[in-house]
């Protein structure tokens, strides 16, 4: 874990305003600004309804106080100088007319707050989503993607209603309740002192004894929550292969096990944050007899002296005590939250997004190559590449072989411009490519991987991934599935290129699933095609109808397979045998048969497997 910086440690409140401000846009700063405004504002306002209190029960135990006072002379005598009664029903009226307008303001300031935060909900998850879709991809190798997926649908939310909610509150509440403590100081300083040290130093005390708590179970909630998305993305991703080991079971423990820990963080600063409300009413009570003390037995005055003030601190206790209440719970929920906070920040304000302006890349004629390109992963001990040359002829078809981890997958994700070299560049038709052309590159590039991720639509939709259903072009995608060698068995679905294919294609064969993603890449009709072990799942003869499909394709498109099944590339104008991140030999099928001792032990390997 990241150590705190000192300016953490002493400003802690004014680091997390900044944190938090940074996630908004500056529309959303000044509205912002517009609610702590309106807060500040009511909460004046509560403060002034509070002080209309005790003059109107002064009058109303004492009708000579309207001559005790100045600022009742004043206004009874700016009134006309009207009966005590009348007077007592004005000033009544007057109370009721503020207090009303107060609670009109409060409800009106509310209904701002929620709405202005659950739009935070809404924009900062859609943000931090296009935060992590434009992340380079060595982001997304070095990230679990259910934790990527329970910050954008579960954090923020939690965030929202936790902590910026709560830190609104916080502000709106606080305000009312200085204000308020400051009118009773002008009342009655001691007395005001006294009751606001009992009753404002318990909730001090309470909170400062569960701080280091609440923080400590916030970041345990937000490690289990991301374990709980991870567990279940991984028990319905392997669902079928658990059903099959029967291990149902033991993800079932590893799921109750986080979750056990997720709730009793939840529940446990749940309980934290509202317990001091009942040990407060009762505190609350004592005020009331300490004020009654206070003023009959060491100040030797009456009850009609004692009743406008007692009225003023019952009143003024009726408003207080919910807002040190919500003080508490709002400043332990940001306590809570405070891991929620420190990620966002570091994912969107930490983690932006490189923007540039894109360059186009001129349609290929004479091929692209790696030139002496060396790449490393984060933190690895070696190169995954180490002064790589590879050249992809125009319309020609290459294969890379080599054994497992020999840097074959890394050469094609440094082709398709998703990897960022060490050093040596990326060239298509002798042109260096920058960061500013590489989307305009993977525009003219298909992708099939070994493994297909189909979404839960139409076949038709799957082979148009990523287009709305009103958009697709039903003649690219027959066209597609047809150099797939699909055709026939679409047209003996009764729905067709309509037919549901279930959640990530449950209805359909590892085959048909393959050749869907085969389909998919062709939908768009690229340039260049890249095939990563994309036929390894197909039994033979479907690899054969796959593999004569392509070769048909020879001369018209430029492809690039990685195969672990060396038959695979027989026919390919070029074959890369790597290994340990370097190209150790080059040339046709029979050239490496012939002269590499490693791409013969490879083939026999295979040939031993197929057996």
């Amino acid at each position: 874990m990241k150590a705190k910086s000192k300016d953490d440690r002493a400003r802690p409140l004014l680091t997390s305003l900044k944190k938090t401000l940074a996630l908004l846009d500056a529309i959303e700063r000044r509205r912002f600004g517009f609610i702590l405004i309106l807060s500040a504002g009511v909460a004046c306002l509560e403060a002034l309804g509070v002080a209309a209190v005790m003059p109107f029960l002064a009058v109303l135990t004492n009708p000579d106080a309207i001559n005790e006072y100045t600022l009742l002379s004043e206004l009874h005598h700016f009134l006309g100088g009207r009966e005590s009664n009348e007077f007592l029903l004005i000033l009544g009226l007057a109370l009721f007319v503020v207090i009303g307008f107060t609670n009109v303001l409060t409800a009106w300031n509310q209904w701002l707050i929620q709405h202005f935060t659950w739009r935070q909900n809404h924009k900062i998850s859609a943000r931090l989503l296009a935060n992590y879709l434009f992340q380079p991809w060595e982001f997304v190798l070095r990230r679990n993607t259910s934790g990527l997926g329970s910050n954008v649908l579960a954090e923020v939310q939690l965030f929202v209603l936790q902590y910026l909610i709560s830190g609104l509150q916080l502000f709106a509440q606080g305000i009312s309740t200085i204000g308020i403590v400051l009118l009773l100081l002008a009342v009655d300083p001691v007395l005001a002192v006294i009751v606001s040290l009992i009753i404002g130093g318990t909730y001090v005390g309470i909170f400062l004894s569960v701080r280091r708590k609440q923080t400590q179970l916030g970041a345990s909630r937000k490690e289990k929550n991301e374990e709980r998305f991870k567990i279940t993305a991984e028990a319905f991703g392997g669902l079928k292969q658990i059903k099959v080991r029967g291990q149902e079971n033991e993800f079932l423990t590893r799921f109750r096990e986080a979750s056990q820990v997720y709730s009793t963080s939840q529940a446990t600063s749940a309980v934290i944050s509202v317990f001091p409300r009942y040990f407060l009413e009762v505190l609350a009570f004592g005020a009331v007899l300490l004020i009654l003390a206070w003023e009959t037995l060491l100040g030797d005055v009456g009850a009609s002296e004692t009743l406008p003030l007692l009225g003023l601190y019952a009143f003024a206790g009726f408003r207080l005590l919910p807002k040190m209440q919500a003080l508490f719970y709002a400043t332990s929920s940001i306590q809570f939250t405070s891991a929620i906070l420190n990620s966002l920040y570091s994912d969107l304000v930490g983690n932006p997004v490189e923007t540039f302006e894109a360059l186009a890349v001129s349609p290929m004629q004479r091929g692209f190559e790696l030139e002496e390109l060396t790449f490393v992963y984060n933190e690895a001990p070696r190169p995954a590449l180490d002064m790589v040359n590879i050249q992809i002829p125009y319309r020609g078809m290459v294969g890379l072989v080599g054994p497992t981890g020999s840097g074959k997958t890394t050469a094609m994700d440094v082709l398709l411009g998703l990897l960022k070299p060490k050093s040596g560049v990326l060239k298509v038709d002798g042109m260096i490519l920058g960061k500013e052309q590489l989307g305009e590159w993977r525009r003219q590039c298909g992708y099939v991987p070994q493994s297909i991720f189909l979404a839960d639509d139409t076949i038709a939709a799957n082979v148009a991934f990523g287009v709305s259903h009103h958009e697709i072009d039903y003649d690219a995608v027959n066209k597609a599935l047809k150099i797939a060698n699909l055709d026939e068995f679409i047209e003996n679905l009764p729905d067709g290129a309509e037919t549901i294919v279930g959640e990530r294609g449950a209805r359909l064969s590892g085959g048909q699933q393959q050749r869907i993603g085969i389909a998919r890449a062709l939908y768009f009709d690229p340039e260049v095609l890249f095939f990563d072990e994309a036929t390894s799942a197909l039994d033979n003869a479907t690899e054969r109808a796959i593999m004569d499909a392509l070769e048909n394709l020879a001369g018209t498109k430029t492809i690039v397979m990685i195969a672990h099944r060396l038959t695979t590339v027989k026919n390919c104008d070029r074959i890369y045998l790597m290994e340990n991140g370097k190209v150790i030999a080059q040339g046709t099928w029979d050239d490496l048969e012939k002269d590499s001792e490693v791409f013969g032990n490879l083939l026999a390997k295979n040939r031993e497997e197929e057996k």
